[in-house]
């Protein structure tokens, strides 16, 4: 007797459900990765744009720069930031340095931008 092998046996259907799910998840974790990973890059180039700023404010107001640390926090895509504008002499020139820190994540994250400028 020859039996007809149409179709798909349950095993074989059950098989191809669980590659499916599979693949499904797999997606959904990619872009949640994805997602997190872009607001991360929107971050920090919000504080690097804010730390742009910032150095040319301090640069067309050196003859007048009060050497110290001066901190001030600040919101940047919806984040508190601090920032740390630290001043110092080094002879005739002055040594800028500006630290941004902010919680993302549950990671501190930094970013350091250093300047050198003639008085």
């Amino acid at each position: 007797m020859i039996r007809d092998q149409r179709g798909f046996t349950l095993v074989e259907t059950l098989c191809a459900l669980l590659v499916l799910s599979l693949a499904v998840l797999l997606i959904g974790q990619l872009s949640q990765v994805a997602r997190s990973l872009e607001r991360q890059a929107d971050i920090q180039f919000a504080v690097s744009r804010e730390a742009n700023n910032s150095l040319a404010t301090l640069q067309a107001r050196t003859r007048i720069a009060e050497v110290g640390v001066h901190q001030r926090d600040l919101h940047i895509a919806g984040i508190p930031v601090h920032e740390t504008e630290r001043i110092t002499e080094e002879g005739e020139l002055l040594q800028i340095t500006l630290v941004y820190a902010w919680q993302e994540g549950g990671r501190r994250r930094e970013q350091r931008w250093d300047l050198l400028q003639s008085r």
